[in-house]
């Protein structure tokens, strides 16, 4: 099964996220920030990340283009979530 890596400043939301994927059968590891999920995705290689867009430390943009840049994990799938409900709102993150 696909382990998958879950970047999410609430903790409450990543728990639930986290407790969803795992009744799927899924593996999961999880950060609070954006610094500490690059570090965790380095370690363990998941097969897909998904991450909170606004976040301190590091926001999911900037994660997804550290993830980007990094040749080990360029590949990798990356889903962002976010309760911003607009375009323009997301793109001045």
């Amino acid at each position: 099964m696909v382990t998958i890596l879950v970047v999410e400043d609430d903790e409450a939301m990543r728990n639930n996220i986290v407790e969803i994927l795992k009744l799927e059968g899924f593996d999961t590891i999880s950060a609070p920030d954006g610094n500490m999920g690059l570090s965790r995705a380095r370690v363990f290689k998941p097969g897909l990340i998904i991450s909170d867009v606004s976040m301190p430390v590091m926001n999911g943009l900037e994660l997804l283009a550290a993830v980007r840049a990094d040749k080990a994990l360029a590949t990798l799938p990356f889903m962002l979530l976010t309760a911003l409900d607009d375009r323009e709102t997301c793109a001045a993150i």
